[in-house]
């Protein structure tokens, strides 16, 4: 894992590059998130299509630090207390590479962490209310 030292350094450890290294950079001089967003699925098979949270081309006319080309980081918590494998409502994340995707349960409490970046994610069909709380850094 990653750790955060006195001297607001990020330290991995194996050495990082690319687009990776660009996110740790960006990380060392992130501010807290100042919104976060509440979203909720109906119990209809409703979901979200496959996408990333930063799109570098897209500088919109929101503040900085609020516009999709500034997130480095998604952080997502769940508030599903009960979730059922049959509510559906995963999280379906593409593994770099091309080696697949996998699932998560937003079961609650879990919490989330994922590069803005360069994961590719979508919400798979919900059939019972899905809850969730996310934060972009």
């Amino acid at each position: 894992g990653f750790s955060l030292d006195g001297t607001r350094q990020l330290s991995a450890p194996h050495p990082i590059s690319g687009r990776g290294a660009e996110t740790l950079s960006r990380l060392a001089t992130a501010a807290a998130p100042d919104r976060l967003m509440l979203a909720h699925y109906g119990g209809d098979g409703a979901r979200y299509v496959a996408h990333v949270d930063n799109d570098p081309d897209v500088a919109d006319e929101n503040q900085p630090g609020s516009r999709t080309c500034d997130r480095s980081v998604t952080a997502i918590v769940y508030i599903n207390p009960g979730w059922q494998q049959a509510h559906g409502g995963c999280l379906r994340v593409e593994l770099e590479g091309g080696q697949g995707a996998t699932d998560v349960a937003p079961s609650a409490g879990r919490m989330v962490l994922f590069d803005s970046r360069r994961m590719v994610h979508e919400v798979l069909p919900s059939f019972c209310g899905r809850g969730a709380m996310t934060a972009w850094i």
